[in-house]
C-alpha cells in the first residue's frame, strides 16, 4: 500500500518489462514490477498518461503480452534504443542548444533520475534496484551528489561537534611537551 496512491484513490499499473541487456534471463529483476501511479492534478502523471493510451489504442487481453506497450508504427515495432534518443535528443533540443542537446541520451535520464534519488535520500541499495543497475558499482559511477547536497553535507560535518566519550571518537592525542622539547631542541640546535 502506497501512502501517495491512496490519497489519489490508489488506481496504478503494473508493468513487466521484458529481459533487458544487463538481466538476459529474468533472473535478477523478473520479479520487480515498475508501477505507474495515476496522479491526477500533478504535471507528471504516469499512470494517466498510460491510461489515456490504452484508451486511445485499447489492446485486447489475449495480445496484451505479444504487444509493445510503445510502438514505432501502426506494425507494432518496439521503440529500439535508436528511437529512443532520437525522442529523447528532440525534447531536449527544445529548450537547449544542439551543441549542449548532444551531451544527453536516454541513458541521462537514468542519471538524473539517480541523483536526484541520492538527493531525496534513498538508500544506495534502492537506488539500484529502481534503476535496474546489476552493481553496486554502476550505482556508485551514476547516482552522483549534487554540488549543493555536498556542501550542506560538509557544513554539517564541520558544525557536528562529538562529545569526547561517543561511540567511535579518535581519543585526544597530546604531544605538547615532545614537540616543545623538539622545538627548543632546534633552535638550539640552529645557533
Amino acid at each position: 500500500s502506497c501512502p501517495r496512491c491512496s490519497s489519489t484513490g490508489g488506481d496504478y499499473a503494473i508493468l513487466s518489462p521484458p529481459v533487458a541487456k544487463n538481466d538476459p534471463f529474468g533472473d535478477v529483476f523478473g520479479s520487480d514490477p515498475l508501477y505507474l501511479f495515476v496522479l491526477p492534478g500533478e504535471e507528471l502523471d504516469p499512470g494517466g498518461a498510460l491510461e489515456r493510451l490504452e484508451i486511445a489504442f485499447p489492446t485486447p487481453a489475449e495480445r496484451r503480452t505479444r504487444t509493445p506497450l510503445f510502438c514505432t508504427s501502426h506494425r507494432l515495432e518496439p521503440f529500439d534504443h535508436a528511437t529512443v534518443d532520437a525522442l529523447i535528443a528532440g525534447l531536449v533540443r527544445s529548450f537547449l542548444s544542439e551543441h549542449e542537446a548532444a551531451r544527453y541520451s536516454a541513458h541521462s535520464m537514468r542519471i538524473g533520475a539517480a541523483c536526484t534519488l541520492l538527493c531525496a535520500g534513498v538508500s544506495t541499495a534502492m537506488i539500484q534496484r529502481l534503476c535496474r543497475w546489476r552493481s553496486e558499482e554502476a550505482q556508485r559511477i551514476y547516482a552522483r551528489i549534487e554540488p549543493a547536497a555536498y556542501l550542506t553535507r560538509i557544513t554539517e560535518l564541520a558544525h557536528t561537534r562529538l562529545r569526547p566519550d561517543s561511540p567511535g571518537v579518535i581519543p585526544a592525542i597530546d604531544n605538547d611537551d615532545v614537540a616543545a622539547g623538539l622545538h627548543t631542541y632546534l633552535l638550539h640546535d640552529a645557533e
